[in-house]
């Protein structure tokens, strides 16, 4: 009768720990299923609107800016002589610019150079059709002297092999302006809107969502999709209702989300769509998984307690045959293959870290890892300075020795710049594509530009097996100032290297302090 007492005492207590454990388990679960929507909701909404305002911010936001810098360095190198000589002959070093920037930048398509008497010359050379210069969307108010204007889309008509042809496109134009500030001409690019979209083709949207770039009047000009979207449009609704800068609506007759970011210049609109069926699937789904890992979690709760049970009763009898002084001889406890998985599993993490910041083709650092220590020596605020490198006519080695050859080109790079550049004061990054930048830590810029030179030289040098093939670089190198963003500082060093570019490739530039 004793024994039996004791014995459900014992089971009450195991009952009583059992009752215990599992209420804050089963209060938290309660929780959970209550404010899950909530908590996916935003989930959805941050996602959305961080990936429409870094997308925006890094695919559309840069291509403008690279085309306001052309369009700034062009107009300023340009003089009624020169314009005139060009329209007049096609010479003169107008053209050389044209003829080198067109075809390199993916941006750009045509280039129109016009003076205010409505003469023009069009590079590559083609004929207007049934349309004055003076009466397509060139130019901008005559007021605006430093400003770059961007047309609404419309269809450019020419002819070219004596066919008339159509073509929905975008101008971005600039007046120039003498020293007394008289107009006397304007230079203007037509927008290649399917080679700018390529930069978007990678994209892909949170929760099978669709990104596209519209102007001020819906005509959608860029999309992730990768389709031909020329004479497609968004409902005049959605222009009206992206007022601000970021925000999100909801189309009650799409039944979709709608995520947006508004530019300033030129006046378009970046919208992440994703279809209500995509949201309700993200939001709904997860209590039916939550529930059934509650199941599964209470299923090995009670797996655990009955073998906990067992467990603390041998120990109960281990503990009384010690204390009764009766021999207990257990085998000791193999604590060496503990140690052994603990320092293996450590070797994997920093293997893991490695991998995740080292780009595995030039064995450099990749653009993680350079946005890191970017970001810790702004911080820092000592002098350092920046380079950009880039691989001249890098896309004709691909195509014509193919992509192998490709990559042992960039294997070289990133193996001849390792060993050139001093460790302890410079660390080498993969950019992206054929791009590296190169960290120099201090302000001994004669001996930077020594390495880089040297560099330079070691790879021009290189006698490659393929025929015919010869490798260059061209390197834009900036100082960073107290009042620098890592945006501005790249911004210096890119445009120094536009310049390397622009004097014939093969050179380093130095940007102005």
């Amino acid at each position: 009768m004793k024994t039996g007492r004791i014995k459900l005492k014992q089971n009450g207590i195991y009952f009583l720990f059992m009752l215990i454990t599992f209420v804050p388990f089963a209060i938290l679960m309660l929780w959970n299923l209550n404010h899950i929507k909530d908590e996916r909701t935003r989930i959805f909404n941050e996602n959305l609107s961080r990936f429409t305002h870094n997308t925006t911010t890094k695919c559309i936001n840069r291509q403008i800016d690279d085309i306001e810098l052309v369009l700034t360095i062009i107009s300023n190198r340009l003089s009624p002589t020169g314009l005139h000589n060009y329209i007049d002959s096609n010479k003169g070093m107008v053209g050389t610019i044209l003829s080198s920037v067109v075809p390199s930048l993916p941006f750009f398509n045509a280039a129109i150079l016009s003076d205010v008497e409505g003469n023009y010359a069009i590079y590559p050379s083609f004929e207007l059709k049934n349309s004055h210069i003076q009466q397509i969307p060139l130019y901008p108010d005559i007021n605006l002297h430093h400003r770059v204007y961007f047309s609404e889309p419309y269809n450019f008509v020419f002819s070219e092999k004596h066919h008339d042809i159509v073509k929905q496109t975008i101008t971005v134009s600039k007046n120039l302006f003498d020293i007394e500030m008289n107009r006397y001409g304007n230079i203007a690019f037509n927008l290649d809107l399917q080679s700018m979209s390529k930069t978007l083709n990678s994209i892909i949207a949170p929760f099978e969502g669709r990104y596209i770039v519209v102007a001020n009047n819906g005509t959608v000009i860029m999309t992730s999709s990768g389709k031909d979207d020329e004479v497609m449009s968004v409902p005049r609704e959605w222009i009206t209702k992206s007022i601000g800068k970021e925000g999100r609506f909801y189309d009650n007759k799409l039944h979709q989300y709608v995520f947006y970011k508004t530019l300033t210049n030129p006046s378009w609109k970046s919208f992440t769509v994703v279809d209500e069926a995509r949201y309700d699937k993200w939001v709904n789904e997860i209590p039916y998984s939550l529930i059934y890992m509650v199941i599964i979690s209470l299923t090995i709760y009670l797996v655990l307690i009955f073998v906990a049970h067992f467990y603390v009763r041998d120990l109960m009898r281990t503990l009384y045959m010690l204390s009764n002084g009766i021999d207990y001889n257990e085998k000791k406890k193999d604590f060496e293959n503990l140690y052994e998985n603990i320092k293996k599993r450590n070797r994997d993490l920093n293997d893991a870290y490695h991998i995740s910041t080292e780009d595995p083709l030039m064995k450099i650092g990749n653009r993680r890892k350079f946005d890191e220590k970017l970001e810790c020596m702004i911080k820092e605020s000592n002098t350092f300075w920046l380079a950009i490198i880039d691989l001249d006519n890098f896309k004709t080695i691909n195509d014509t020795y193919g992509h192998d050859v490709g990559d042992s080109v960039l294997h070289y790079m990133g193996k001849t710049g390792k060993s050139i550049m001093d460790e302890n004061h410079a660390s080498l990054y993969r950019f992206g594509g054929e791009e590296l930048v190169v960290l120099f830590k201090g302000n001994d810029i004669e001996t930077y530009l020594e390495a880089l030179e040297t560099w330079r030289l070691v790879v021009a040098q290189r006698q490659w097996r393929e025929k015919n093939l010869q490798v260059t670089f061209s390197c834009g190198i900036a100082v960073f100032k107290p009042d620098d963003t890592g945006q501005s500082l790249l911004k210096r060093a890119d445009l120094a290297l536009y310049q390397a570019k622009s004097a014939g490739k093969n050179r380093i530039i130095r940007a102005s302090i």
